[in-house]
């Protein structure tokens, strides 16, 4: 018979009262659930609120979403964003941690401090409110602010169609000192063969007579009055933010885009000029002596030499300046190439502007300084040599684009002045201008044209749209569909030195106005007094010579021509 009694060792079944969570559990629970997620929550909120309202205010509505930049101003955001989400999102981060330190330390001392914890543990704010904005704040942002930067990631690694771009400025060139501009000296060959194979302008001119607002002209294909902040004086002022440059717009397009700097002191960071820009170089063109040196050029060409070695899935858009053919001069292999003549006073590389003007040189000293510009194209001339067979070593020259030009000439006492920067006549405004590259057919054409148009161009010819905003220059591509081009309104103004003046070409016809003010501008020696307007025959008056402004004994086709490009003068700078 079985006895049901229980057993001596037999134990009735245990029932585990209910524990209280300890401090350290309730404390963790809370920093992990409420007080670290809340503060991740608003460090990342807070930097990208920030990022937001920084974009905002330094994103330039005209230049970026105005003119249809769209990757140029969400890398701005990209950037804002990235500046700011970390350190918004890591400082709300070390104040919860400082924060739930401080809870776990108090809660092991204070039992009141435990019940206020324990109690908050189960409220709707912990359970509810912070799971809901972790899910619709946190994440949300977070995924954003990686989905932003993963976009370009993604891009850089997307191959890129177009062609390569190559501007190449060569500082004070003269177009009529070029062989393939019919001077009688051989110091252009390899400019003479890129030539031989593209479009050769022959009357292209410069919309400003020196460096800044001369090259602001080739970079953002508008006149100088309309690039800089405040045009208050010409040593100072600065780019425009607002304006838009050439690397940007390729840069927007997917190009990568460098600035290989010689030595122009105008064109650099200071004065905004490289908006736009993945990779700046500059290279002093003067040694510590203030003498010239060739060490400028030879570093732009082997930077640029190293940047297109290795091809990579991006075009490039590349901009060099040289500065082999602006004062000083320096010594090399063909400074007495062009001249026989020797001067003491007028050593490569010892003299400069300040040297010439205001002196009375005798005709040798004039022509042994002619004779060193000369040399200084023939030194120039073999650096282009070098960069052409570099491109062709790398594999990419066939599909560039290279554009060859100044930011303006020089004069060698045409009108009885040195150097440039104090005229709009001829010599200091007409340049050289040649593309060369896939697609183009070698061509001469005689319609005159400007600097401000080498922007519509190469977006063209690199099948680019062009941005919303207005460009001063007009496109010269549909001469590659042998579209005839009319005559258009050529414009220059800016002085530096002496009399601000300005100068309007329209067919064969120039107007000069003299506005017998300083106008900011650098005193000049000898101080030059111009009559207010000067009128020139361009035709029949090359070297503008005789002024038609006040002449009596004109024709009356003649004064009605002249009238006309007055009131033509007038309404132009009235509407730029």
């Amino acid at each position: 018979m079985t006895d049901d009694k229980p057993t001596r060792n037999s134990q009735p079944p245990l029932i585990s009262p209910a524990v209280p969570p300890s401090c350290q559990d309730i404390s963790a629970r809370m920093i992990t659930r409420a007080v670290v997620p809340a503060a991740l929550s608003v460090g990342l909120l807070a930097g990208f609120l920030t990022g937001v309202f920084s974009t905002l205010a330094t994103l330039d509505q005209e230049k970026y979403l105005a003119s249809g930049m769209w990757w140029l101003a969400l890398e701005q955001f990209k950037t804002d964003l990235n500046d700011r989400v970390p350190i918004t999102a890591g400082v709300c981060l070390v104040i919860a941690l400082v924060s739930g330190g401080a809870l776990w330390f108090g809660c092991r001392f204070w039992k009141s401090l435990r019940r206020v914890l324990s109690g908050w543990r189960n409220t709707a704010i912990v359970q509810r409110v912070l799971p809901v904005g972790l899910r619709f704040i946190l994440w949300p942002t977070l995924l954003l602010w990686l989905t932003i930067n993963l976009a370009f990631l993604v891009r850089g690694e997307v191959r890129v169609a177009g062609p390569n771009v190559l501007i190449i400025v060569v500082d004070a060139l003269r177009a009529d000192h070029l062989g393939c501009y019919g001077y009688h000296r051989q110091t252009s060959p390899a400019i003479d063969t890129l030539a031989e194979g593209g479009l050769l302008f022959a009357h292209a001119y410069a919309n400003a007579p020196w460096t800044k607002t001369g090259v602001g002209a080739i970079i953002t294909g508008l006149y100088p009055s309309q690039q800089l902040e405040t045009q208050s004086s010409p040593l100072t002022d600065k780019l425009k933010k607002s304006c838009l440059t050439i690397c940007e717009i390729f840069r927007n397009a997917g190009y990568e885009t460098f600035f290989l700097n010689g030595g122009n002191a105008w064109s650099t960071p200071d004065f905004q000029y490289v908006q736009g820009v993945d990779h700046y170089f500059f290279q002093s063109y003067v040694n510590q002596n203030n003498e010239g040196s060739h060490v400028a050029s030879e570093q732009i060409v082997k930077e640029l030499a190293a940047l297109t070695a290795k091809p990579g899935k991006r075009p490039f858009m590349a901009y060099m300046h040289f500065m082999d053919t602006h004062l000083p001069y320096y010594r090399h292999l063909y400074n007495n190439h062009f001249s026989s003549i020797r001067s003491d006073r007028f050593q490569p590389g010892s003299f400069n502007v300040l040297n010439v003007r205001g002196f009375e040189l005798t005709e040798n000293e004039k022509e042994h300084i002619k004779g060193l510009y000369d040399g200084q194209i023939k030194s120039v001339d073999q650096w282009l040599e070098t960069i052409l067979n570099n491109l062709r070593s790398a594999g990419c020259l066939d599909n560039t684009l290279i554009l060859v030009t100044s930011d303006h000439g020089e004069e060698f006492w045409e009108h009885d002045g040195f150097e440039h920067g104090h005229s709009v006549y001829e010599e200091v405004l007409r340049v050289p201008l040649i593309i060369s590259g896939p697609a183009i057919s070698p061509e001469r054409v005689s319609t005159r044209v400007q600097l401000v148009d080498i922007v519509p161009t190469l977006l063209d010819l690199a099948g680019l749209a062009h941005p919303r905003t207005r460009l001063a220059g007009r496109s010269l591509a549909p001469l590659l569909q042998n579209q005839e081009l009319g005559d258009v309104p050529l414009f220059a103004e800016d002085t530096l030195y002496g009399l601000e003046s300005r100068s309007f070409i329209v067919g064969n016809n120039k107007i000069i106005l003299n506005t017998l003010s300083l106008d900011g501008n650098l005193p000049l020696e000898p101080m030059r007094s111009p009559p207010p307007f000067e009128i020139f025959d361009l035709e029949t008056d090359p070297g503008e010579r005789s002024n038609l402004a006040y002449r009596q004994d004109l024709s009356p086709q003649t004064s009605t021509v002249i009238a006309t490009l007055r009131q033509q003068f007038v309404t132009f700078l009235e509407e730029r």
